[in-house]
């Protein structure tokens, strides 16, 4: 039985529906690249050719600033000198200029590569005012000029940039601030003689090589310290040296001294030895004073010919001689070279023997006094002329106590017996 429709129309057909098909993906459209012309590839590989070399160049110089940095021991001159020579080749620069922060101008300290005459003249003018130097030191920015001729019309009372674009030919300049704890210790300077803006990566390039040029004065002055420390601790080291070998001298005197009561000849060789190795002399002698006259009575290494010459007849020392103005003056008395001495020049006796037969160069002489008489005196002389520290004078001079507190115990020694000690270093 056919099912009628509601309307009574008649009966219902029966509607296929449609198969469902199963949805594929939809595939990408491919877009087909674009082929590049051989000329574009060529200008591709070139410019990448190009940046890689100055990334070597850039890497090279780094090593090199680096390098002498670790090995440059203070310096500077060498190391600014590099950092400047590699900042105005790899930026492109024709030369370039290193200052220095001085008050409130920059002083030159390196220039690579300038024209001569403006070589010439900063180096009669090293202070630098420029305006935009001045500037920068307040801002702590680094700056560029595109076209210095322009500015210098532009800033007539700017007197120094003027004066610069007259001499050099630049046209552009980029300058960057040295900066160390937040001030500006300095400045990098590199020029261009044709109006070419400096680009970011050339700006940045020179930044580092401002940032290797700080470090280098650090390092500098770390060293400067370092070295004036090590030579405070050598000094304070040398005194103490010096001091103890002088006690020591002084207590083997003493030893001689307790062990040979009244005998004051191993006293004087054993003083002698000791004040000859302490003031670094090469021999020394002992004079007795008698009346105005001098014997030598006791000697140490000094040469035979010499000893000789002095130990069978006194002598009488001139007012020039360092023996007749110790006696004199009952003070220390130094020569620096016996051989330009006006003793020697004129001819007299004694200092041509201590010079011809002794060997003399620089001599010493120190008066041993007790009381208010001179007692024993000691003089050290040599070929080596140069002068004596204080300290070896003092020394000498502890050394001289004992056989001075000997001889007035000593039963032969006449009061008015006086001595002299002679070292002499050759």
């Amino acid at each position: 039985m056919k099912r009628r429709s509601r309307a009574g129309e008649g009966p219902v057909k029966g509607r296929l529906g449609k198969t469902p098909q199963p949805k594929g993906r939809i595939a990408p459209k491919v877009q087909a690249r674009a082929k590049l012309s051989p000329a574009t590839e060529e200008t591709k590989v070139a410019r990448l050719t190009r940046e890689l070399s100055e990334e070597r160049k850039q890497r090279t110089a780094t090593s090199e600033v680096l390098h002498q940095l670790s090995g440059s021991c203070g310096d500077l001159d060498g190391l600014f000198d590099t950092i400047l020579t590699n900042a105005t080749n790899l930026c492109q620069a024709n030369f370039g200029a290193l200052f220095l922060r001085d008050a409130d101008a920059f002083r030159l300290v390196a220039l690579h590569n300038a024209p001569p005459a403006y070589a010439e003249f900063r180096r009669r003018e090293p202070l630098v005012r420029s305006r935009p130097l001045v500037r920068m030191a307040e801002t702590k920015q680094l700056f560029q000029i595109t076209d210095v001729r322009a500015y210098a019309a532009s800033n007539p009372a700017d007197k120094d940039v003027a004066a610069f674009a007259k001499l050099s030919g630049v046209r552009t300049v980029l300058a960057v601030p040295m900066l160390k704890g937040g001030e500006v210790v300095g400045a990098i300077v590199i020029y261009r003689q044709e109006v070419r803006p400096f680009n970011d990566r050339e700006i940045e390039l020179l930044r580092s090589f401002a940032a290797q040029a700080v470090i280098a004065i650090e390092n500098a002055r770390l060293l400067d310290e370092l070295r004036q420390r090590t030579a405070d601790l050598s000094q304070r080291t040398s005194d103490l040296t010096e001091s103890l070998e002088q006690q020591t001298a002084t207590s083997e005197v003493l030893q001689v001294i307790s062990s040979s009561p009244g005998d004051i000849e191993p006293v004087f060789a054993t003083m002698l030895k000791e004040a000859v190795r302490i003031c670094d002399a090469n021999s020394g002698g002992i004079y007795r004073v008698e009346g105005d006259a001098m014997r030598l009575v006791a000697t140490h290494n000094v040469p035979p010919p010499y000893a000789e010459a002095r130990r069978f007849s006194p002598f009488h020392p001139g007012p020039k001689h360092i023996l007749g103005r110790l006696m004199r003056t009952k003070s220390v008395v130094q020569i620096a070279d016996a051989a330009t001495d006006p003793g020697y020049v004129e001819r007299r006796p004694e200092m041509v023997a201590a010079v011809e037969l002794g060997g003399v160069g620089t001599m010493l002489g120190v008066p041993m006094l007790s009381g208010e008489r001179d007692g024993e005196e000691r003089h050290r002389s040599g070929r080596r002329t140069h002068p004596h520290r204080a300290g070896h004078r003092e020394g000498i001079g502890h050394v001289a106590r004992g056989p001075t507190a000997l001889a007035r115990r000593a039963g032969g020694r006449r009061e008015s017996d006086r001595f002299e000690i002679d070292v002499r270093t050759q």
